[in-house]
């Protein structure tokens, strides 16, 4: 995803090469499910998010409204 980010941001992506990497990856790899355009958005926005954080805690301690488990 890095590589992506980057060169989306280098290069100026539109929705176009976007729409062309997802049907790529389709092709590539048929049996894998995930690789939509608006899944490759979400992973790109996931990764602007998350990208300078050297230690991420496990996701579940980051959701707000996870349940405590009773001890």
């Amino acid at each position: 995803m890095r590589q992506i980010f980057e060169r989306q941001a280098k290069d100026r992506w539109e929705s176009s090469v976007v729409e062309r990497l997802s049907k790529d990856l389709r092709r590539e790899f048929p049996g894998i499910k995930g690789f939509s355009e608006r899944n490759l958005w979400n992973m790109r926005s996931f990764f602007d998010g998350y990208k300078d954080r050297l230690f991420l805690q496990q996701l579940v301690a980051e959701i707000p409204w996870r349940v405590k488990p009773n001890i």
